[in-house]
């Protein structure tokens, strides 16, 4: 199973020619992992995936003459395009994108504006801030944008069409069902098999509860047993967080911290520094060096991305944190490059996230994509709270209900009410009497369970990456990339 991004490119000098996939997405219940997953997808007769759906995955779609360039819906695989002098690339490592653009001799030069913030202190500078990278030559697409390559050859951006959502209670408590009922199937079709695990953070607080909460419904519906396949983990450096998780595990007699058994399916070997390299440097300044191993047939899920639904930053504006540390930059030109920036980056976000407040939309595209979404892109993990159905139905909340994370409990209360009433690591995040008295009504839901297309057992451990024989397509290889070596981050470069 080939579970863990590559880097790829795409270049204006030699288009490509044929579908292209890497990393891991979900359509409907089902799973698909890697390009081979993707292959025995396509062998059943379905669809051809396509952008912003839940996951963290680049696809690349040939048809009648141009070509469609996406990403998943969170935008956790970033794209990065290449623009200058008619020429363009596209690709997910900005590291991959700048060493292809310089060996083809074309202009690449330094941003000080951006690369002046990396010494900035505070969460809000770890990442992206504006769409701007370390290159002028280089942005960082919207995560609801997408990219098409016209007949001519031309790289066009897609914009997504958005209108303000309009608070509607009977089209949230809809949507609210739909959300539960899809990620009770996406859990149950991870533990499907007698032979993967499921690893679940869990912490005191709220976040990570909504996850649990559809695990444990998840025996309402299907024959579970978690204590064979479910795990918790709660980190031993946070005593509040591990005191609650305990307290919970217990309660529910499912196992926490406990040493994690060897799978069927091996293990995936890969260099940290590597894959660091690939997908983190020049995107997410505090450096966390990947797992050198990553177990086949265990997935994990986290609480990541509940901030998203709430108000989270405390400052007035993105403009106003610039404005704070004006004095910081090296001098009056860069930082009217960077005051620039953010105002094109604004105005962007104004247009993407129509009547959401621009500190709630600057973080959605950036600390909540890039820092949620960071170990999203080394290992395979569910992320409800990040999902293109989380936000259809928070989107139809009043500002007041988004801002005190209603949803989050709303979840809780569906799919496990009893957990609305353990402990919590800190009051301030006890459901308050306005919470419990707004809680939703209950929906019908009917769950069902998908497939994983791309773990092991179905296909051979030493068969080629992309040896097609096995799966009835015979289109060719791709430089540098097979599973009897899967650690190799080298990635496609299509441009050759």
């Amino acid at each position: 199973m080939f579970s863990h991004l590559e880097p790829l490119l795409i270049t204006s000098d030699a288009l490509v020619n044929e579908d292209v996939f890497t990393g891991y997405a979900f359509s409907g219940a089902h799973l698909i992992i890697g390009e081979i997953g993707y292959q025995q997808w396509l062998s059943t007769g379905r669809q051809e995936l396509e952008e912003h759906l839940d996951g963290c995955y680049m696809v690349v779609s040939p048809r009648d003459g141009q070509v469609k360039i996406g990403a998943d819906y969170k935008g956790y695989c970033k794209l990065y395009v290449y623009q200058r002098d008619g020429h363009w690339a596209v690709s997910n490592s900005f590291s991959k994108l700048v060493e292809s653009v310089r060996a083809r001799g074309w202009v690449i030069t330094p941003n000080r504006a951006v690369i002046s913030t990396w010494s900035f202190p505070g969460a809000f500078w770890q990442q992206f801030s504006t769409f701007e990278t370390a290159a002028h030559e280089i942005s960082v697409l919207p995560r609801q944008h997408s990219l098409e390559v016209d007949d001519q050859g031309t790289l066009n951006v897609v914009k997504s069409e958005r209108t303000p959502p309009t608070p509607d209670r009977q089209g949230y408590l809809q949507a609210l069902g739909e959300f539960v009922q899809t990620w009770i199937g996406r859990i149950g079709t991870t533990i499907r098999r007698p032979d993967t695990q499921l690893l679940m953070e869990l912490t005191g607080g709220v976040d990570s509860r909504v996850p649990l909460a559809l695990a444990l419904a998840l025996r309402q519906f299907f024959p579970t047993n978690f204590g064979k396949q479910l795990m918790l983990s709660s980190g031993l450096t946070y005593p509040d967080d591990l005191r609650v998780a305990t307290q919970i595990a217990k309660t529910y007699r499912i196992p926490i911290n406990r040493r994690q058994q060897q799978l069927t399916y091996g293990t995936n070997f890969r260099d940290p520094f590597e894959q660091w390299r690939a997908f983190s440097l020049g995107s997410y300044g505090p450096i966390y060096w990947p797992a050198a191993n990553v177990a086949e047939g265990r997935f994990t899920v986290g609480g990541h991305g509940g901030e998203g639904h709430r108000s989270y930053w405390t400052y007035e504006s993105p403009q106003a944190v610039l404005e704070a540390h004006r004095d910081s930059f090296p001098d009056a030109e860069v930082y009217r490059s960077a005051a620039n920036a953010f105002e094109e980056t604004r105005m962007v976000l104004e247009d993407e996230y129509p009547g959401v407040s621009p500190t709630v939309a600057h973080y959605r595209e950036f600390r909540d994509r890039l820092h949620s979404g960071l170990h999203a892109q080394q290992q395979i993990r569910l992320q409800p709270l990040a999902s293109k159905l989380m936000y259809a139905a928070s989107d139809l909340l009043s500002t007041d209900a988004l801002n005190r994370g209603q949803m989050l409990y709303d979840v809780v209360g569906l799919a496990a009410p009893s957990l609305l009433s353990m402990p919590y690591d800190t009051p301030s995040k006890v459901p308050s009497h306005v919470i419990l008295g707004d809680l939703a009504e209950p929906v019908a839901m009917n769950p069902m369970r998908g497939e994983i297309f791309g773990l092991g057992d179905l296909v051979n451990a030493e068969t080629p990456l992309r040896s097609r024989e096995a799966l009835g397509s015979g289109r060719g290889s791709v430089r540098g990339c097979s599973r009897a070596n899967p650690g190799r981050t080298g990635g496609r470069d299509y441009s050759r």
